[in-house]
Order: C-alpha cells, then sequence, then structure tokens
C-alpha cells in the first residue's frame, strides 16, 4: 500500500485498489499459476479480506505490476501481484515458531536429499485470538475470528530429467456474530436480533515440470487446481418466537482445473522469445436465497448445480535488444471465456531506453480485458408475475481497458531512485444496470466487508477513466535500512 497508486478501501480489509480501479482486477498469481483470492474471510469473488493466508517466512520473490503488464499476463485490468514461493534450505533442517496478534505459527524446512539437492518448506498458523477463547480468556469482543491456513513446497531438481516442484496454500476461517450469545459487558459490531454464521475456505496447489532443452530453451507444465467455498446464514431473533427465524442462506463452491505450458528461448544477446497457452475448467456450485416479506416466501439469487464454463488464454512475447541502450518488449495476448463466447484480442508494446547509466525513460501501452465474477453470470433473477427465475447477465462480455504509460528513472546515488510516472487508462464495456437510472457500475465492486452485490440486468455499457502523476523516492535495502515514500496526484472518474 506504500507504493505510488496503491490504496486500501478502508482499515477492515487488504484489497488492493490500484489507480482507481477495482481491486477485482488485481491478477494473483502464485508459482506461475493463477489462484484465487489468499485472503481469510472472503465473499465469493472478492479480492480481499481482513486476514491475509500469505505467509512471509514461505514467500520468496515477488512482482508487482500496476499497469501495461507484459503479455503472459491476462484476464485483469488493474494490476499483477505475481509470487514465487522461496525454495527450502536443502543442506540442513531448520524449525521456527512464533506467537503474534496474527496468529500461532510452526514452520519446518530442509533436505530431503542433499545429494540431489531437493527441500521441503512447510508453515502452519492458526488463531491466536480463538486459543484464548477456548482457554476462557475474554476480550470483551462477543466474536472470535476462528482461522488456519498453511503453505507448502517440495523442489525436486534432476541432472537429466529437469526440475519438479509441488506446492500448495490453503486456509479456513470461521465468524459467528451471535446475538444470542452476547453478554452484557461485550461491545461488538453485532446486529442486534440476529444471528450470522460466515464460513470461508480456500486452497490452490499444483505440480510443475520446468525442462531445458538445451542452454537458450526451456519449457514448464504446470497442473494446478484451487478452490473458494463460502456457507453463510443469518437467522432473526424475537423474543415472541421459540426458534430462531432463518431469513438468509448462502452455500457456494468455486474450483478451477489449470493446465498451462510455456516455452521461453534466449535466441541470443538481441531476441528472447516466450510464448505459452492456458486452458482452464471453472466448476460452480451455489445455492443463496433470501426471505422477501413482500412475497412471504425464500427468494432465489443463486440455484446452480454442477455447472462449468472454460476459460482459454494465450500469448506470445518478444524482446528485442538493438543496443545495449534500448529495449523492446512487445507481445499479444488472446483470451476466450468460452461460456458465452466472448473473447479478446490485446496487444502489448513497450520500450526502454537509457540516456545514462543512471537514467533511463520507459513507454508502455496494452489493451487489458478480464471476465466478471463468475457469481454474476449465474445469479437469478425472479419474476413474481410469471414466477419464474431467468439470468439476465449470462451474456455479458468482457470488460476492457487501454493502459498507456510514461516513466522517467533516475539513480542519482548507490542505492537511491527516483521515479517519476505518468498514466492515462481508459475503460470500457464495463457492466451497469440495463434500463435504470442507477449508479451502479462494475468499476467500483470489491471492496466491501459484505463482499461483491448481487446485481442483476447488466449490459457491457459503462464507462470509465483513470489519469494521473506519481512520484517515488527510494532507497534500496543497504547499511541496515531502506525507505520509500511516495506521492500520488490522480482523478478517477466512471459512468453508470
Amino acid at each position: 500500500a506504500n507504493y505510488a497508486g496503491v490504496s486500501s478501501g478502508n482499515d477492515a480489509r487488504n484489497d488492493i485498489i490500484v489507480r482507481g480501479n477495482s481491486p477485482l482486477g488485481v491478477l494473483w498469481r502464485m508459482e506461475g499459476v493463477d489462484i484465487p483470492n489468499p485472503n481469510h474471510f472472503s465473499a465469493q469473488g472478492a479480492s480481499g479480506g481482513p486476514i491475509s493466508m500469505l505467509n512471509n517466512n514461505i514467500l520468496g520473490s515477488s512482482d508487482f505490476l500496476t499497469g501495461a503488464f507484459p503479455a503472459e499476463y491476462g484476464n485483469k485490468t488493474a494490476a499483477v501481484f505475481d509470487i514465487k514461493l522461496r525454495n527450502g534450505n536443502n543442506e540442513k533442517n531448520e524449525y521456527t515458531g512464533q506467537v503474534g496478534i496474527n496468529g500461532i505459527e510452526l514452520g519446518a524446512e530442509g533436505p530431503i536429499s542433499r545429494k540431489q539437492g531437493s527441500s521441503y518448506l512447510v508453515n502452519y498458523r492458526y488463531s491466536t485470538l480463538e486459543v484464548f477463547n477456548k482457554l476462557g480468556i475474554r476480550f470483551g469482543v462477543s466474536a472470535s475470528p476462528q482461522y488456519q491456513d498453511v503453505s507448502f513446497k517440495v523442489n525436486i531438481p534432476s541432472v537429466h530429467s529437469g526440475t519438479y516442484t509441488i506446492w500448495g496454500i490453503g486456509g479456513a476461517s470461521k465468524l459467528s456474530l451471535l446475538d444470542s450469545e452476547r453478554k452484557p459487558s461485550d461491545w461488538s459490531y453485532i446486529s442486534e436480533g440476529e444471528n450470522l454464521v460466515f464460513k470461508t475456505s480456500m486452497g490452490a496447489g499444483g505440480v510443475s515440470h520446468l525442462y531445458f532443452f538445451n542452454t537458450h530453451t526451456s519449457g514448464k507444465l504446470s497442473l494446478s487446481i484451487s478452490g473458494t467455498n463460502l456457507h453463510a446464514f443469518v437467522d432473526t431473533l424475537s423474543p415472541l418466537a421459540p426458534t430462531p427465524f432463518m431469513t438468509y442462506k448462502n452455500r457456494s463452491t468455486e474450483a478451477n482445473y489449470i493446465a498451462n505450458y510455456t516455452v521461453s528461448s534466449k535466441i541470443n544477446a538481441t531476441h528472447l522469445i516466450k510464448t505459452g497457452v492456458t486452458y482452464q475448467t471453472i466448476y460452480f456450485n451455489a445455492h443463496s436465497f433470501a426471505y422477501q416479506p413482500e412475497y412471504g416466501n425464500y427468494i432465489d439469487q443463486l440455484n446452480v448445480k454442477n455447472s462449468t464454463a472454460g476459460l482459454l488464454q494465450g500469448f506470445l512475447h518478444w524482446q528485442f535488444r538493438p543496443t545495449d541502450k534500448l529495449t523492446f518488449n512487445t507481445g499479444i495476448h488472446y483470451q476466450n471465456f468460452l461460456l458465452n463466447n466472448s473473447s479478446a484480442l490485446e496487444p502489448r508494446i513497450g520500450m526502454s531506453f537509457k540516456l545514462s547509466p543512471k537514467q533511463a525513460v520507459n513507454i508502455g501501452y496494452g489493451m487489458h480485458s478480464q471476465m466478471q465474477p463468475v457469481i454474476y453470470y449465474f445469479y437469478e433473477t425472479y419474476d413474481p408475475v410469471k414466477n419464474s427465475y431467468y439470468r439476465s447477465n449470462r451474456d455479458l462480455k468482457l470488460s476492457s481497458s487501454q493502459h498507456a504509460v510514461l516513466s522517467y528513472d533516475y539513480n542519482f546515488m548507490k542505492d537511491f531512485r527516483f521515479k517519476l510516472e505518468s498514466y492515462y487508462q481508459l475503460l470500457y464495456n464495463v457492466p451497469v444496470q440495463k434500463n435504470y437510472l442507477s449508479s451502479f457500475s462494475m468499476i467500483n465492486v470489491g471492496n466491501a466487508l459484505e463482499g461483491i452485490p448481487l446485481v442483476d440486468s447488466l449490459e457491457n455499457k459503462g464507462k470509465g477513466k483513470n489519469y494521473g502523476l506519481e512520484f517515488t523516492l527510494e532507497k534500496f535495502f543497504s547499511r541496515h535500512f531502506y525507505f520509500l515514500t511516495t506521492t500520488s496526484l490522480y482523478r478517477s472518474r466512471y459512468k453508470g
């Protein structure tokens, strides 16, 4: 959140809002594979939450891209968070444990085979507040969050057959806001006369095989499975009723099965080519309903049984360095959401020119598209006249955007950098409500504590634009310290 152009919506969630975009536009990627939202207590389709599952003890390198990103990244319009897990110690076993407000943690790493250089790494965390709660220690809050998560990576290099990697991340969380169990001394945000139970879980894992055909060319095959689950319900309490009355229930599951193959070839010092293809099967199963007093009955919002949809993506990236001072990064990305056959072909181009060993000018342009959260395509609209349902959002197309970026980098001293960056982003084909005098736009969805709103009768006629100027002054880590200070001036506008 300290980076230029990045902000958070409120202090109850960690959504990443980049240059005025919706946090739904941020791509989460781990070990080269797109993953669901890695946060506890997150609603279906959201991209943030109150507590992250990502553990600093297991993270390696990461790339955070705020606009006009390369051709290998797709299906998002705002930013990319590309995370890689570090390998475990392949020479000796190490163990760690710690207790903090975020949880009680245990970790282990070490060699599987010292001769082969293979290793393992695993970390487990459990909610600290839940431990105190079970010990009978109360903090005056009538509900304590329960959560646990685990992350791991196994790295197996070989001399002749390449490197094999097995990785995973997952967690489960539960929050019970029960007015029926509130004590007089408790302070809380519980609604009076209401019991709410909110359970979520998320998991992602995969295997990959990296193989070098020669010193210039490599291929990587990745297979992964990921998914999210939500179970929430609300009961209304009344002194006149002997039992609670259920007013809302949601039970939904979304799973992703992904196969990806990427080939990289550094032909020589001038040319580098990278290309890849990804096929993703999306499985969705959900039943959500709420009691509507005007109809005197429960009305469905979602009623989906074992539905599937496919997403196909492919890219070609070419890096061209005609001189030591000039570098071009060009490419094209293609994607097709097979549920309604909406597709996009997106050119990307970037140029970096070194004015001197300490100064550089960078220019970037790209078209970017993304599908809507799956939950919108299956949302049920109730027709009280016919007493039936229909899916008014089924034919929603991809949201689109165009990014243009111009920046200047100046390393004026050792370990110091100044950066000035300007950008312009045009958003179009954004879902808005059809035939309504409504301010709703998908451009604003994603950072609410209760999750994304379910809205029907959407069409791709919304627009928006973001433009601004960003200043960054940074000292890289040396002599035991670093610092980063930024200023952003921007305007973000949309039309419903």
